[in-house]
């Protein structure tokens, strides 16, 4: 998989990111609960039969050749490749994570880039 154009995935809109995990575009309502924000990680890139599950369950092999930014949602389908492949301009991480939280599969990434890469990730957004 490889994107087509300057960068492999600059991700998803961090403005929508809200309303698809619980929040409202009232300010003075209650902040929903982690359980409630991390439902849509659960059915749509995660869960059963989920993109990333497909991926990374692939029986053939799957590589990510990733260059520029690959943000997001992009980040979690390479995480779910095989290999990744990186150009020296990659720049990976989610920008969600500053604004909802932990989103996606922690644990793969933990396993994968290690706790205090993961940690510098998510702090910094």
């Amino acid at each position: 998989m490889r994107g087509s154009g300057r960068c492999f995935s600059s991700g998803h809109d961090v403005a929508d990111l809200g309303p698809h995990h619980g929040w409202s575009s009232d300010p003075k309502a209650r902040r929903p609960s982690q359980r409630r924000r991390m439902i849509i990680d659960d059915s749509t890139f995660w869960g059963r039969r989920g993109t990333c599950q497909t991926i990374l369950y692939c029986d053939k092999a799957t590589i990510a050749q990733v260059h520029g930014y690959c943000y997001g949602g992009g980040l979690q389908i390479a995480q779910a490749c095989d290999l990744i492949i990186a150009a020296e301009d990659a720049l990976f991480t989610h920008p969600g994570y500053r604004y909802i939280g932990p989103l996606g599969e922690i644990v793969s990434l933990i396993h994968t880039m290690g706790v205090r890469k993961v940690k510098e990730m998510m702090l910094t957004g």
